[in-house]
């Protein structure tokens, strides 16, 4: 499987972003955000036309069908939960299907495309839908993140061509490529263990 590591150290430079944006726009039908926060204030609009909208907008056009959003590492009485609450709320402006979930507890940072129920690919790491580690900064209040970038052998050239464009731009100190490994479950059957391991949290996917 192709797997890249991604580390975020200067403010110029965002791996992450440029990861979620270039999985956003692989084939596929469905898309899982799950994030412990999500910014959307006046000061920083995760679901903003500078960040995911027109990401998520252009997947639309290219058959993306549903989103499910899980989040939830806060009280319905913060402004994290107005914050999230905003952000689904931007997103119902989309014409597909938008499934919104919250657990009290849930920190887990993921996101996987899907096309007809296989796993495409999938990010997971450390990095919230924030400002501090989704946005583009111009200080140095920018959070150090570690992301990795996982996606099937059977697609791997396939799936290298969207992700070598995110390796251009952050420059190779930033990230660590693995062309493929082995060892133990294919890697569609971890993707999909780590699906299985939502679905068993009541997650709809």
């Amino acid at each position: 499987m192709g797997v890249l590591i991604l580390f975020r150290s200067r403010v110029d430079v965002n791996p992450f972003r440029e990861a979620l944006h270039s999985l956003i726009a692989l084939p596929g039908d469905e898309l899982v955000l799950s994030s412990g926060y999500i910014s959307q204030g006046k000061q920083f609009k995760a679901a903003g036309p500078d960040n995911l909208l027109p990401q998520l907008q252009q997947a639309v056009r290219n058959g993306l069908k549903r989103i499910v959003i899980i989040a939830g590492k806060f009280s319905a009485r913060s402004f994290w939960f107005k914050h999230y609450r905003e952000f689904i709320t931007q997103l119902n402006s989309l014409p597909i299907s938008i499934s919104d979930i919250t657990r009290s507890n849930w920190h887990a940072k993921i996101a996987i495309k899907i096309d007809r129920k296989r796993p495409v690919a999938a990010i997971v790491g450390s990095s919230n839908l924030t400002s501090w580690a989704y946005g583009v900064l111009t200080d140095n209040r920018f959070n150090k993140e570690c992301d990795v970038i996982i996606w099937p052998s059977k697609a791997n050239r396939k799936i290298y061509r969207y992700f070598s464009g995110v390796m251009e731009k952050i420059g190779p100190s930033n990230f660590i490529y693995f062309k493929k490994i082995t060892e133990g479950m294919n890697e569609e059957e971890r993707l999909n263990n780590l699906i299985k391991q939502l679905r068993q949290d009541d997650i709809p996917i």
